[in-house]
């Protein structure tokens, strides 16, 4: 996906991730359920599964350097 993805609108970007076979199953699934949720409330969630995410991650490669 190496096309500027500001000058996408929702519709056009949903369809560039959905159809890039390098899309987990997963973020498939998430985007499909995206639309059956209020906007407000969905992008809350995202951003914090996001900050989850990074702390998990951030754990991870922590717990790794000290090894």
């Amino acid at each position: 996906m190496s096309r500027d993805h500001r000058l996408l609108d929702y519709d056009s970007l949903k369809s560039v991730i959905v159809h890039d076979p390098s899309t987990s199953y997963w973020l498939v699934s998430a985007i499909q359920s995206l639309e059956e949720r209020d906007p407000l409330d969905a992008e809350d969630d995202a951003n914090t599964l996001a900050e989850l995410a990074r702390k998990r991650s951030q754990e991870i490669l922590d717990a790794a350097h000290r090894k």
